[in-house]
């Protein structure tokens, strides 16, 4: 489960205090490291190899389990328990326990207090928090596919698993209801359906009568070979998969030779099981399964040495040999009190992935472990504090199996390890104080206790982190009153330790942190005076199916002067803190290798130590050496732009392979704070190149280079940083108001109903020139709303050869934000004017009208400095909204305008004189009474014009002579019924209509 780090910054009267909460780890204890006995590795059984080994193939091998016995073997045979997974795992090819895919059983849990929240329950291998889930007394108070958990009484989901109701009590199956062993499910027994005296009448033949129900068994003896009886069902079924030839083998399935059981084959021959990057697998015909066969590897004159009896000694702090695929080397050191030792494991060839790196203590026990990287590294370290000299065990675990064999290297460092550090001092009858009383209080940022470190050392230093308990019980901190938290199952004050680190200058820093993780899960923090720049809480896991880590580790690069650690609690409550947990820090600092002599710019890490000066129009050949930061400062004149380049080698395919990483370039203002990055450079490209945007005063910039990412990159790295600038008065006069967005577009129009021609940019005695400065300008232009048919011609016009620009129409509802493309000219062509042309679609709605705007931008890099260009946009005449659309759109009956007061009666639109713009129609409501009659009697305009009801049924419209009677030049209504209605006057335009405006007359009676 995922941790979440909450880091707050305090700044107060007091200073700089850091509150650091955390989660909960998952639970756990280190796990012993046991050899086989030293007397032989061959072995015809499985006992004899010890704890921790099994008999494979004669020989004792490292595992945990045995594949060949399966559950109910497990179950049945006691003896057998040692080499059997739990109800979760399988036996995987490594004879590990691994989790199983298949199996009902989670692998999160057996106990509640193995979840890594406080208040979670365990049921069925899986953690559940109770906040939110239904109590129950039976699973029929649950929701579809959950079940209720007996054990926590609360409705959990239901994922089967009642075969493992002997292990796990919360999924047995309730009364009433039996276990399917096929499904692993619970099912309901069901009504009675016969009776003992009435076996012959309501069962079948081949049934029996069983508690109420017809059966074909009730015990397995009431079966045939090879099949057991199911109690749920009452039905037979085969367990034993029994086949002579692959002919009693269903389609699909072959008869394996080893077992007489039908197996799903893996391959038919060995090329089943080649591919193209390992060719060493084979098909074993007796399991048509892949074997991989035993390792190739050149002879080990060093074995054996797989137990600390025949440990192969190190000496003169260095070891090399061969190690084969699955074995074990184990090497021994003499180990002196008040010394601490770092054993760094190199394995060179490929593939080494995974092999397993362990430091073991005089008795065999894990000290340490890591797994070897990528880069084919581990490193385990310990310190002894014992009272004579011993004898300590590295152990390299070969366990996997990309290749055959490997050499390896194994190097010694022994260095002091100070006396542990006590909460208060046992010994006084010295007078040597080693309590943690020396350091405190360090318990805050502006009191943490503060350490100056050499350049070029490693020095280590005891500490202890002493939290205040006392006696009252808890659940929740909030059990707990004014500062105390919950610790463990008591309050408390929880021990925060701070260090003020004094670095030496360009010396990078390694903080290491061992402590015993049984007495607490410690987190290490590495931090600024403004953010934590490090973290490292690894949930005590090194392997998350091995151990559990007692090493943190943070590091830094060499531009710092002074940062702080933090050491806190991972966790509250797993492993329960003791009140007193000593721990070491290892402080190692490491300056600058030789080859960065030539970084002659030097120091220039931060804007404090004092930035490199360059001038405008220079170029700089610089380096970066490691995790080197740079800072250049640089004063652009009034009203000036210009740009910053930066070049280098991003990749290791570049002409110097030596000489790569990936840089990133930044724009800093005279406070800090940066106003502009640039980190897109890609492998086969490394450039940089931040535009200085114009203003009308002396701008002091700094330009910080540093490393965007540390993967990949070189110790040392050539570039060349650069700033040109030119005269941009004339980007200032035309643009006094920055408009490069959408938000700071500039408005051009000179009214909503404006038609005619306007030009962008008329700033100076009709001077029409915008100003294109630099590539990553953009010009941002508000023209309106264009309403219905109404066209818009936006003209740009510019020199190519001075920059090539590009175009867009956008629009955006009233309210929005983000103005969406419409059309545009990309100038692909390299046109010098470029042309939209866009007519808003007769079909707009009065009051749906979207904001247009058009954006200006420079295409490509080259050009573009304080570039001239025209704007001219053109508005042709529109359908504006007449009086009524002004004041709410009535465009449909729901929007209506209301025609009739509804207190007095009134009309209060009678005479009508409107506009309808193509598409639009316009609706009038009026309410009528018993025996009132509404006559409407059209004016000018070319319209239609109709009496509707609420469901747009026609009441009365104009006749036509050409229906076969008179004409007429009005429509009337008479409302008959004692309800009062609502009628509409519905005005539509015709199609061929050449103008807008229209008139009426409405009147009631």
């Amino acid at each position: 489960m995922n941790k979440l780090q909450k880091m707050t910054y305090c700044l107060s009267a007091f200073g700089l205090a850091l509150w650091l909460g955390a989660g909960c780890t998952p639970s756990g204890t280190p796990t012993e490291l046991v050899v086989p006995p030293a007397q032989s590795n061959a072995c015809t059984e499985h006992a004899a190899c010890g704890a921790d080994h099994l008999c494979a193939n004669g020989v004792c091998t490292p595992g945990q389990c045995w594949p060949d016995y399966t559950r109910d073997q497990c179950s049945e045979n006691e003896d057998l328990g040692p080499y059997c997974c739990k109800a979760w795992q399988v036996c995987g090819d490594l004879y590990e326990c691994v989790p199983d895919p298949e199996s009902p059983i989670g692998a999160q849990c057996e106990e509640d207090q193995e979840c890594p929240n406080p208040g979670e329950f365990c049921s069925a291998g899986s953690c559940y928090h109770p906040s939110g889930r239904t109590a129950c007394t039976t699973t029929a108070q649950c929701g579809a596919d959950e079940r209720c958990d007996l054990e926590a009484f609360l409705c959990v989901p239901d994922r089967g698993g009642c075969t493992f109701c002997e292990d796990y009590p919360e999924v047995c199956c309730e009364d009433g209801w039996v276990c399917d062993p096929a499904t692993t499910r619970c099912v309901e027994q069901g009504s009675q359906e016969c009776t003992e005296e009435t076996e012959a009448t309501d069962c079948r033949p081949g049934q029996q009568c069983h508690q109420g129900r017809c059966v074909q068994c009730v015990t397995d003896d009431d079966c045939g070979p090879g099949t057991e009886c199911s109690e749920a069902t009452g039905n037979c079924y085969s367990v034993l998969n029994h086949c002579e030839t692959d002919d009693d083998c269903r389609d699909g399935l072959r008869c394996s030779p080893s077992s007489s059981e039908c197996v799903m084959p893996e391959c038919e021959d060995d090329l089943d099981c080649r591919t193209s990057y390992d060719e060493r697998y084979t098909c074993d015909e007796n399991t048509f399964s892949c074997q991989l066969q035993a390792p190739e590897c050149d002879p080990e004159t060093d074995e054996p040495n797989g137990s600390t009896s025949n440990a192969n000694a190190i000496s003169d702090g260095a070891y090399s040999a061969f190690i084969c695929r699955g074995d074990t080397d184990i090497l021994s050191f003499p180990v002196s009190p008040e010394k601490r030792y770092s054993v760094e494991l190199t394995v060179n060839g490929t593939s080494s992935s995974g092999i397993e790196f362990g430091l073991l203590d005089a008795e065999g026990l894990a000290l340490d472990s890591d797994t070897v990287s990528w880069d084919g590294n581990a490193m385990v370290s310990g310190s002894f504090y014992g009272s004579e000299a011993s004898t300590w065990y590295v152990r390299v675990v070969a366990n996997v199996t990309d290749a055959d064999q490997w050499s390896y290297t194994v190097t010694l460092t022994e260095t002091n390890a100070p006396p542990p550090v006590e909460c208060i001092d046992s010994d006084t009858t010295d007078d040597e104080d080693f309590s943690d009383a020396r350091f405190e209080p360090n318990n805050s940022f502006a009191t943490a206790y503060e350490l100056a470190l050499n350049p070029d050392e490693s020095v280590i230093h005891s500490f202890a982190a002493c939290h205040n308990m006392n006696t009252t019980t808890c659940f929740w901190s909030d059990d707990c009153s004014g500062d105390e938290e919950c610790v463990g199952d008591v309050c408390g004050i929880v021990d925060l330790d701070w260090y003020k680190l004094t670095l030496p200058t360009q010396n990078s820093l390694d903080v290491t942190m061992e402590f015993e993780h049984d007495e607490g899960n410690l987190s290490l923090y590495l931090c600024t005076s403004e953010d934590c720049i490090e973290y490292n809480n690894d949930d005590g896991q090194v392997d998350e199916s091995v151990s559990y880590s007692d090493v943190e580790r943070v590091s830094a690069g060499d531009s710092y002067e002074t940062l702080w650690l933090a050491v806190d609690l991972g966790s509250n409550y797993y492993p329960e803190p003791a009140p007193q947990q000593a721990y070491t820090l290892t402080f190692t600092t490491e300056g600058r290798p030789d080859e960065c002599d030539d970084d002659l710019g030097e120091p220039n890490d931060d804007t404090a130590a004092g930035a490199q000066s360059m001038t405008v129009d220079q170029t700089i050949g610089a380096m970066r050496c490691r995790e080197d930061i740079d800072h250049y400062e640089v004063t652009i004149p009034a009203n000036h732009t210009g740009t910053v380049s930066l070049s280098f080698s991003h990749s290791s395919s570049s002409s110097n392979s030596d000489d790569y990483g990936n840089l990133q370039l930044e724009l800093l203002d005279s406070n800090g704070n940066v106003t502009d990055d640039s980190d897109s450079s890609n492998y086969s490209n490394g450039i940089e190149s931040i535009e200085i945007p114009p203003a009308s005063t002396e701008q002091t910039l700094v330009v910080r280079v540093s490393l965007s990412s540390t993967s990949s990159m070189s110790e040392t790295q050539d570039y060349t940083i650069a700033v040109s600038s030119y005269d941009s008065e004339v980007c200032v006069n035309s643009e006094p108001t920055p408009n490069n967005d959408q938000s700071s577009a500039t408005s051009i129009r000179p009214s909503a109903d404006f038609t005619g021609t306007v030009q962008a940019c008329d700033y100076d005695s009709g001077n029409n020139n915008c100003h294109m400065c630099g590539h990553s300008d953009d010009d941002w232009y508000h023209i309106g709303k264009l309403f219905a048919d109404q066209n818009m011609t936006a003209t740009l016009t510019h020199e190519t050869s001075d920059g090539v620009l590009g175009f867009e129409l956008r629009a955006a509802s009233t309210e929005a934000s983000t103005a969406y493309y419409r059309a545009g000219d990309s100038n692909s062509q390299q046109e010098n004017v470029l042309t939209i042309d866009w007519t808003e679609s007769a079909n707009t709605q009065s009051g749906s009208e979207k904001e247009y705007y058009i954006k200006v931008y420079a295409e490509g890099d080259t050009g573009h400095q304080a570039q001239t260009y025209q704007l001219q946009v053109n508005f042709s005449a529109a359908c504006f909204p007449d009086s009524y659309e002004l004041t709410g759109s009535n465009n449909s009956q729901q929007t209506a305008t209301e025609g009739r007061d509804g207190s007095t009666g009134e009309l209060t639109v009678d005479n009508i004189t409107a506009s309808l713009c193509s598409g639009d129609t316009d609706y009038y409501k009026y309410f009528l009474l018993q025996n009132e009659t509404i006559t409407v009697t059209p004016g000018t305009g070319e319209t239609k014009i109709t009496i509707i009801n609420s469901g747009g049924d026609v009441l009365a419209e104009l006749a036509d002579a050409a229906d076969g009677g008179p004409a007429s030049d009005s429509m009337s209504y008479t409302h008959e019924a004692f309800q009062q209605t609502e009628v509409f006057v519905k005005v539509e335009r015709l199609a061929d209509a050449e103008g807008s405006d229209y008139t009426a007359t409405v009147g009631i009676e």
